[in-house]
């Protein structure tokens, strides 16, 4: 049995569409009776402590930790892990990040998910997948994340106007949630240890983004406030696709992604012009 543990999260939501067989359960479940998770063969985690983003890393604060501890007590359990590329640290300029590359992460969250994922290998060793996220997005707001593509929608919504501090030719690797969580179906189906990566496998300037999300949305405008090259990123997706025959992702996947994510943000009556 396969199990999901944070089935109100953005990515979980988007999982229980593509794996509705899947048992789910929220982390306050696991929370008030961990032996919720003791049926699974593996456990999906996609919940995670918000408090990571902001104050840092804290066992307390590590929700994998807590699942992976669980599991530990079962020789046959197997954990796939959500992580971020913020664990990497900045990109080098014109090199995608690899699996191999050592990892310098000078952001809070990225300091905190790195620590965490070395927290969790050290609990199951071999039986732990990472998967070291791109930017995910989708067309839901209501959550409250603070991705800069949803950052991006919501102003659109609310003002007519994204505004970023950065260049428009700034790249960055982005990937739908429903793409996202079609691969890691397909990777907990079959889970591998290690790390491995889960993006389009390359940047996306943040303007086209822009442009895009605006042609989905009927409107809007663009300011730049700074015009600095800031955060270039794109995730190497060779050592994926390989371990677990991924699906490529073309752009146009992600410009359609995008016309969905801004029609999404228009009332339900004009959601069709």
């Amino acid at each position: 049995m396969i199990l999901l543990v944070g089935a109100h999260s953005f990515i979980g939501r988007a999982i229980s569409t593509i794996a509705p067989q899947w048992q789910a359960v929220s982390h306050r479940d696991v929370l008030a009776d961990p032996a919720c998770l003791d049926g699974a063969s593996v456990v999906v985690n996609a919940a995670y402590n918000k408090g990571l983003v902001h104050d840092g890393y804290h066992e307390d604060r590590d929700f994998d930790l807590t699942v992976a501890r669980r599991l530990a007590e079962r020789p046959d359990a197997r954990m796939v892990m959500l992580s971020s590329r913020a664990a990497y640290g900045p990109a080098r300029p014109g090199r995608p990040l690899c699996e191999d590359d050592p990892c310098a992460p000078v952001a809070p969250y990225g300091i905190a998910k790195l620590k965490a994922e070395e927290a969790a290998r050290a609990v199951l060793g071999d039986r732990l997948t990472v998967l070291r996220l791109s930017n995910i997005f989708g067309n839901e707001l209501e959550d409250g994340r603070r991705s800069f593509l949803s950052l991006a929608q919501g102003a659109l919504k609310a003002d007519n106007r994204m505004v970023f501090d950065m260049s428009p030719c700034v790249e960055r690797d982005f990937l739908p949630v429903e793409k996202c969580a079609e691969d890691i179906v397909r990777i907990a189906n079959a889970p591998k240890p290690g790390i491995f990566n889960l993006g389009s496998g390359f940047g996306t300037p943040v303007g086209r983004i822009a442009q895009w999300l605006s042609e989905g949305f009927g409107g809007g405008e663009l300011l730049v406030t700074d015009l600095r090259d800031f955060d270039n990123f794109w995730l190497d997706m060779s050592k994926s696709r390989e371990a677990f025959d991924l699906e490529p992702v073309r752009s146009d996947d992600i410009r359609k992604a995008c016309h969905k994510a801004g029609a999404a943000l228009l009332p339900s009556s004009d959601s069709t012009r």
